[in-house]
């Protein structure tokens, strides 16, 4: 219907000069599919897939949507088939400032209203499904992503003879991408489907809100969690979150860890918690840190598991639970060495029996945490098997006694990397050569050894590792990739005379006529100004070295040896740049801290794009 009034403008001209309405009605029947607009395509299945991935605008989406409702309603009219499935895959749409969020809801409303099922796509996309959720729409027909992979992954089991999928969204969404995946006649994307060319194969669109960003790579996410969640074997995987997944933005990082292997989500607060329950994940989530009584009726209402190791707030929450009418689930923190927060393994018994006694209370887990599995060698290595050795000792008690909880878990980042010893309930086989299931030869793990406890159980957490960023030195996984970088653009080169100062306190006088690059980062980004920083940055893929003191928001480089510096040219403060490369390990080594720190201390108001 979109179209009439281009058609009509059509006939008009064709009148004009003198063809008549029935060979102006052949021609416009015979006009070719433009890719990406509209185009119907095979689907595998013997589907149809709408393709419409050129571009998007409110308007557009609302005329795409209501042309799939009218296919729709012709489908269900066809006396020989079944009323066909209708699909929505939607991408976020560009460009909208701040009317971005209001239209985003008005096509998620709309959709609510012709689609039996939604995938959206992107951070803006995903307000559409809260508004196709606040229309009405069942949750379960909703599911939101972040990459295309994973929603065309979403749409793939429901394809067959009568499903019609509609493909939507900006340039940027790579919405083509899901329709290729989807297609019946792949290898044909280069000839009927938008951006085939080798550029766009290979670019990334970024739009980020100031020109200091934090690039987040969710391919390598997806792979980090596919790869843990092997290494995990028969125990779940639970993604660490919080920090806002150690800055990585715990929202998108959540959906993509679960849309690829990840069945469970660990925060750190409640807060937290309520921020993916608001995001409409609903995934089982645990509070891996202290709960105050008073947060226990927000930790029920969301469907949080909660860490418990005290009386107070176990009947903090028992309170809470009967008092909504829900059931409160519980992990009991087991310290077995690190002696932070946890209880001692002697007093787990009497506590479990506490617990059974609470109405509303149902105990989950039973868990405890490493201190030095990042590790190896000597001391530590025997301190984490000893550790190991207490907690498996607790366990083996409870199950003798029937008291054991359905969830049992200890290992960390670290532990599933370097300290898995045998896995529970499972038979020591050889799994690095000969046929699976023979006899296992040796051990090929970092604690060899029958004596050594397991680590695995039910469930593992992992943090760090997720980030494609190693526990320790010596502890690292080569098949992990980094997710994050860290980038900012020159602001202005300006030449300096020997004998003048750059930055506050004058702090740095040039010795020699230099170029200074001044780049709009400080430490109000996490950037650190003292007592240590970093010593450089990449610019076009070299080294060029902090001068004078960084401020709040703008640092300086000198860019004297780099010809050609210019402003807008891009600096990677983590991150990969030609054949240079700033890890966060490097940066942490050079401000005396650890990974995990470096990437979670920057700060929110640097733009995460994806």
């Amino acid at each position: 219907r979109h179209v009439v009034g281009t058609a009509l403008g059509a006939v008009a001209v064709g009148r004009r000069f003198g063809m008549s309405d029935a060979e102006i009605a052949e021609r416009l029947a015979t006009l070719p599919h433009v890719p990406g607009r509209l185009r119907p395509l095979p689907a595998r299945g013997g589907g149809l897939i709408l393709d419409d991935s050129y571009n998007a605008s409110p308007a557009a989406v609302l005329a795409a949507l209501d042309a799939l409702r009218i296919l729709g309603v012709e489908g269900s009219a066809r006396e020989s088939t079944a009323a066909p499935r209708l699909i929505v895959a939607l991408g976020d749409m560009a460009e909208l400032g701040e009317a971005s969020e209001a239209e985003h809801r008005l096509v998620g409303a709309r959709a609510a209203e012709v689609a039996d099922l939604l995938i959206t796509c992107g951070r803006e996309a995903a307000v559409a499904a809260d508004a196709a959720r606040a229309a009405g729409m069942a949750p379960e027909r909703i599911v939101v992503t972040h990459r295309t992979e994973d929603a065309a992954a979403a749409i793939e089991p429901h394809l067959g003879p009568e499903t019609i999928v509609l493909a939507k969204g900006s340039a940027v969404a790579r919405m083509e991408r899901v329709v290729t995946a989807l297609m019946a006649q792949p290898e044909r994307a280069g000839e009927l489907l938008v951006r085939q060319d080798a550029a766009w194969q290979h670019i990334v669109v970024v739009r980020p809100d100031r020109p200091t960003w934090l690039e987040i790579d969710l391919g390598a996410l997806a792979h980090n969690t596919r790869h843990l969640a092997e290494l995990a074997g028969d125990a779940a995987l639970m993604a660490v979150i919080k920090a806002d997944a150690y800055g990585h933005g715990a929202v998108r990082v959540a959906r993509t860890a679960l849309h690829n292997g990840a069945a469970w989500l660990g925060v750190a607060c409640v807060p937290e918690g309520i921020e993916i329950r608001r995001a409409g994940i609903d995934a089982p989530a645990l509070i891996l840190g202290y709960t105050p009584a008073w947060q226990a009726r927000d930790a029920v209402r969301h469907g949080l598991s909660v860490t418990v190791f005290d009386q107070r707030t176990a009947h903090a929450l028992s309170k809470a639970a009967c008092a909504l009418d829900r059931t409160v689930r519980v992990h009991v923190k087991v310290d077995t060495g690190l002696h932070r927060i946890g209880m001692r393994p002697a007093d787990v018994p009497g506590f479990l029996d506490v617990l059974a006694e609470l109405p509303g209370v149902e105990v989950e887990g039973l868990f405890t945490h490493f201190a030095v599995a990042d590790e190896t060698g000597g001391a530590s290595e025997a301190a984490t098997e000893a550790q190991a050795r207490v907690f498996e000792d607790l366990v083996r008690s409870l199950e003798a006694r029937g008291m054991r909880p359905p969830i049992v878990h200890a290992a960390n980042s670290a532990a599933l990397i370097a300290h898995a010893g045998p896995v529970v309930g499972e038979p020591e086989i050889e799994r690095h050569g000969g046929d699976v299931g023979e006899p296992k030869a040796e051990a090929h793990v970092a604690n060899p050894g029958p004596q050594s406890p397991p680590t695995r159980y039910d469930l593992v957490r992992a943090g760090i590792a997720l980030y494609g960023l190693a526990p320790s030195a010596e502890v690292g996984d080569l098949d992990l990739r980094p997710v994050m970088a860290w980038k900012t653009q020159v602001a202005q080169v300006l030449e300096v005379e020997p004998g003048e100062a750059v930055g506050y306190g004058r702090a740095w006088i040039a010795e020699r006529p230099s170029r200074i690059a001044a780049i709009p980062v400080g430490y109000a980004d996490g950037f650190r100004r003292a007592p240590t920083r970093w010593r450089h940055v990449l610019v076009r893929g070299r080294a060029a070295p902090l001068v004078g003191r960084i401020s709040m928001d703008q640092a300086s480089i000198d860019v004297t040896d780099i010809p050609g510096v210019r402003q807008g040219d891009e600096v990677v403060l983590i991150g990969r740049q030609g054949g240079a490369e700033i890890t966060a390990e490097t940066a942490a080594e050079w401000l005396g801290t650890v990974n995990y720190e470096v990437v979670s201390a920057i700060l929110a108001r640097v733009s995460r794009v994806s």
